[in-house]
């Protein structure tokens, strides 16, 4: 059993990275340039991932990235309320004051995420040594 303790994680840099991308507001291509590396993938909380992956593809249909418009774009696809609903939206904005640390919490994340493709890869080679 894995401990999830002891895998790299960075929750409140992902919810961060939510928190910004929604208070920003607009598809800012410089907030999507200041994230471009980061994939759903990255995430390790499922929420987090399933928001980031709502605001990029708003953002890439030239959409307002809000609480407002991801709110209803979950709601749509039947995600939001197993999210926490949009109360789990304003939680992740209420973590930053502003979103100008967008680009510093994305590298926060994106480290923890190929930290824990690192462990994955030793194991495999672990199992197969």
């Amino acid at each position: 059993m894995t401990d999830n303790k002891r895998i790299p994680r960075a929750d409140e840099a992902e919810q961060a990275v939510i928190g910004c991308l929604l208070l920003r507001g607009s598809p800012d291509e410089h907030a999507l340039a200041e994230c471009a590396t980061l994939k759903p993938l990255d995430f390790f909380l499922p929420e987090c991932a399933t928001l980031f992956s709502a605001c990029l593809d708003l953002a890439n249909q030239g959409v307002a990235v809000d609480q407002i418009t991801v709110a209803q774009r979950l709601d749509a696809t039947g995600k939001l309320k197993a999210l926490g609903g949009p109360a789990y939206l304003i939680h992740c904005m209420r973590l930053v004051a502003t979103s100008y640390h967008l680009k510093y919490y994305a590298n926060i994340v994106l480290d923890a995420s190929r930290r824990r493709q690192m462990i994955a890869q030793a194991g495999k080679m672990a199992q197969a040594a």
